[in-house]
């Protein structure tokens, strides 16, 4: 149950802008990581929390815009609508791919297009 509430709080920051617990929930997953064999992840979120932590200190400027929400894309003003960037990039890319004139609009995957 424990690692169901750590996912509801990220959800939440993500979807809210709450900087604050989304640092929070970041590390709380942690051990979760480490211990299920996803090194790479788990040394990649400990940079980045490192990092976050002296970002007060280091930019006072996107540590005060990121407390106020600017961490999170949002395509509408409505509370629960915050998007992660990266989120919000993979669908940009896929529709503009998907979209008249892009990569796979009107067209299959047949021999011909591969040559």
């Amino acid at each position: 149950m424990e690692m169901l509430d750590i996912l509801r709080k990220f959800i939440k920051c993500e979807r809210t802008g709450n900087w604050n617990l989304h640092l929070h929930s970041m590390k709380e997953m942690l051990p979760y990581l480490t211990a299920s064999g996803h090194s790479l992840y788990a040394k990649s979120m400990y940079i980045y929390l490192q990092q976050m932590q002296t970002l007060q200190e280091q930019h006072p400027e996107v540590s005060s815009d990121f407390s106020t929400v600017h961490h999170v894309l949002r395509r509408n003003y409505h509370f629960w609508a915050g998007l992660s960037p990266d989120l919000v990039i993979e669908q940009t890319l896929m529709r503009s791919v998907k979209s008249i004139g892009g990569l796979s609009h009107g067209r299959d995957t047949g021999d011909s297009q591969r040559t």
